[in-house]
C-alpha cells in the first residue's frame, strides 16, 4: 500500500477570516478537500471559489451546534435556544443522554443542509460535523444512514486502531482527543455495518496541537503509516474586527501547513497528497 494523506479544512463558510485562510491553504496546494458549513454567512462565498478549484473535494460539514438551523424553527424546537441558534456541543450532548431532543429533528436538518450544498452542483464526496457531533452513537447511526440513501462514499470516522490511541503523536493528553477517540470507539463497535463508509485508516485534527512547531509536525509526517490518513485543520486569517483567540490558533496552523518544507517532506517520505473519492 502506499502512503496517502487528505488534508481537509473544516468550517468552509464559516466567516470572512476562516474563508481567507481556507482559500489560501487551497491556493498553496496543500489543502486537498474542504467541509463546507450550508448554514453559515460565508457559505455562497466558499461556493463561488470551490466551483473555480475543482481539484478539491467538498464534503459537507453537517452542523447543529453553532449559528441557526436551515430547517424552519419550529420542526427543530428542541435543537435550539430562545434566539432560534443552535444549542453549543456541551448542552447538546447533555440534551441528547437526557433524551430531549428528536433524531428526527436531527435527520431534518441535516437533510436541509445537505440539500443546499447539492444544489449548487458541487459534487459531494464526503460528510462530517461540526465538533464531531456525528460521532455521538445516535447521531452517527442517522448520518450513515442518510449518507447510504445519498450514495456518500466517506464519512468521518475510521477503523479503531493503534494510531488513534495516540492520534499519531500524544501531543497534549487534552479531553477533546480523549472524548473523541470515546467516540469513535463506540460508533466502530455499534455501527458495525456502516464501516463501508470509512474511506480513511486514521485521522487527525492538526489543531488539537495549535502551538506545533514544525519540527513536531515533521515527526508525524515521517512516521505516517501506510494506507490513508486524514489531517482535519482548522485556518483563518487574522484581522482587526475578529476575535483573534479564535483566529491565532487557526492562523498559527495556516502559516505551519503552508511552510514549502512541509511538501518537501511529504515528498521525500513518498506521501502522495489525495482528496476524497467521488462516487
Amino acid at each position: 500500500m502506499s502512503k496517502r494523506l487528505i488534508i481537509n479544512a473544516d468550517d468552509f463558510g464559516m466567516s470572512r477570516e476562516v474563508n481567507e485562510g481556507t482559500k489560501r491553504g487551497i491556493e498553496e496546494g496543500i489543502i486537498t478537500s474542504v467541509s463546507v458549513m450550508s448554514n453559515m454567512p460565508y457559505f455562497d462565498d466558499a461556493v463561488k471559489f470551490l466551483k473555480k478549484h475543482p481539484q478539491v473535494s467538498v464534503g459537507l460539514h453537517f452542523n447543529i451546534t453553532e449559528g441557526k438551523p436551515l430547517t424552519t424553527p419550529r420542526n427543530v424546537g428542541n435543537l435550539i435556544r430562545e434566539d432560534d441558534s443552535f444549542f453549543y456541543w456541551p448542552s447538546m450532548i447533555t440534551r441528547l443522554i437526557a433524551k430531549q431532543i428528536k433524531l428526527t429533528e436531527i435527520e431534518e436538518e441535516l437533510k436541509n443542509q445537505y440539500l443546499k450544498l447539492k444544489k449548487t452542483g458541487l459534487p459531494i464526496t464526503h460528510i462530517d460535523s461540526h465538533h464531531h457531533i456525528h460521532l455521538y452513537p445516535k447521531i452517527f447511526n442517522t448520518v450513515s444512514t442518510f449518507a447510504d440513501s445519498e450514495q456518500i462514499t466517506s464519512l468521518r470516522g475510521n477503523y479503531y486502531n493503534t494510531w488513534n490511541l495516540t492520534l499519531g503523536v500524544w501531543k497534549k493528553p487534552i479531553l477533546t482527543q480523549a472524548l473523541v477517540n470515546i467516540m469513535l470507539l463506540l460508533s466502530n463497535f455499534r455501527h458495525k455495518n456502516h464501516k463501508h463508509l470509512f474511506e480513511i485508516n486514521r485521522f487527525f485534527d492538526i489543531n488539537w496541537g495549535s502551538d506545533m512547531t514544525l519540527e513536531e509536525f515533521t515527526k508525524i509526517l515521517n512516521k505516517l503509516p501506510e494506507g490513508t490518513t486524514e489531517f482535519i485543520c482548522h485556518l483563518a486569517t487574522l484581522s482587526e474586527e475578529g476575535n483573534r483567540k479564535f483566529l491565532q490558533p487557526r492562523h498559527t496552523v495556516l502559516n505551519l501547513l503552508t511552510k514549502p518544507t512541509v511538501k518537501k517532506h511529504l515528498t521525500q517520505n513518498g506521501v502522495k497528497l489525495v482528496k476524497h473519492k467521488a462516487i
